[in-house]
């Protein structure tokens, strides 16, 4: 018998939503953030898989990690606080830098794979600094620690609502070039040959991909 995996996940999100609604009112905006956060963050995988870029997208826990640090910096400089509109634009384009790296390391002739292994250790290097930096500088505004845990507890409407328009934006690629950008899985040269441009697809996922844990960051840390 046809397990409908999809149906039955959905059903069991929305009875846990509905239960936090009713019972544990303060679990349903973290839930409504975390379930936005699964939903394009799962159409977003199976692309990854068949691109041959897994070992880079569980490296997206350290890109946003590094991003996060480098964040918080400029976000305290303007505001002494982490604000999540401007704490998710700083973070957006930390860790889209930090993804594009890794193609431009690709293009210097290391595999998918050592060239993350590559800008992975730079942000090793780069996290310990800045972790550093917000710990001596700006301990009285910034606690590095929620940094790395999220506040998963504290989310509220107003951070779910400003972490909607980047998991929006990253939907966008798996809705309108998924089908394409398989075509480069299965056969890159033959996706060139009919007019697919697969490096400018590549590009795009990666910021598809740093829009979507960008927009998690606030919660999951």
């Amino acid at each position: 018998m046809r397990i409908l995996i999809e149906a039955f996940s959905a059903a069991a999100a929305g009875a846990a939503l509905v239960h936090a609604y009713l019972y544990v009112p303060l679990l349903f905006w973290p839930l409504v953030s975390l379930s936005a956060s699964a939903v394009v963050l799962a159409a977003l995988s199976p692309l990854a898989i068949s691109r041959r870029m897994t070992f880079l997208a569980h490296a997206q826990g350290h890109s946003i990690l590094t991003a996060a640090l480098a964040a918080a910096v400029p976000t305290a400089v303007a505001t002494q606080s982490l604000t999540p509109p401007l704490f998710y634009l700083f973070t957006l384009l930390f860790v889209i830098l930090l993804n594009l790296l890794v193609l431009a390391a690709e293009r210097l002739g290391f595999r998918k794979d050592v060239a993350t292994g590559v800008v992975m250790s730079f942000q090793l290097t780069a996290a310990v600094a800045l972790l550093y930096v917000i710990r001596y500088l700006y301990a009285t505004a910034l606690d590095p620690l929620s940094l790395i845990t999220g506040e998963y507890v504290l989310v509220t409407w107003r951070d779910a609502a400003a972490q909607l328009p980047l998991l929006l934006l990253a939907a966008v690629f798996p809705l309108a070039y998924g089908i394409r950008y398989l075509y480069a899985a299965v056969d890159e040269l033959f996706a060139e040959a009919v007019g697919v441009k697969v490096k400018t697809l590549d590009r795009l996922f990666l910021i598809s991909m740093s829009l979507a844990v960008a927009g998690s960051v606030y919660a999951l840390g």
